[in-house]
């Protein structure tokens, strides 16, 4: 996988979204984090620098190397939540475990914001549906039975 896939180095998240101004990123880890894993990294009130020009990385916008900023790492639980705006300048730590570190994160825009209206509410990722049933015969009587009251799945 690329590199991309688990460590993004320093970005914005604005520029992959390009919504509403007062948008918010909501991350969280899915498995119990400890340091060697790479916590998320955030450069504190970076966020009132407003949208700094970014770098194609293989389809992915990153922040010059060049720029220079000061990391603080979010030690988070699970079942911690963190919410940033999107243009608060952050990074993936380095798993340097032989763990997975498995996050997720979501993306929300202020539907009331006055230039997100203006410019007629953009999305940058359309999901498009697919019109088949991609495992026919999938999921049958029994098997729905057993995921709800049996715990064999």
């Amino acid at each position: 996988k690329s590199k991309n896939y688990w460590k993004v180095n320093a970005h914005q998240d604005w520029p992959s979204t390009q919504g509403s101004l007062k948008g918010v990123t909501c991350w969280f880890p899915l498995t119990k984090m400890q340091a060697n894993m790479g916590y998320l990294e955030v450069v504190p009130k970076s966020h009132l620098l407003g949208y700094l020009k970014h770098e194609n990385d293989s389809g992915i916008p990153l922040l010059p190397k060049k720029l220079n900023f000061e990391f603080e790492k979010i030690k988070m639980n699970l079942g911690d939540v963190l919410f940033f705006s999107n243009f608060l300048i952050h990074r993936s730590g380095e798993n340097k475990s032989n763990k997975i570190r498995l996050t997720s994160h979501f993306r929300f825009d202020d539907c009331t914001e006055k230039t997100f209206i203006n410019r007629r509410f953009p999305k940058t990722r359309i999901e498009k549906r697919i019109d088949k049933i991609l495992f026919p015969n999938f999921p049958d009587e029994k098997i729905i039975h057993d995921t709800f009251f049996n715990d064999n799945i």
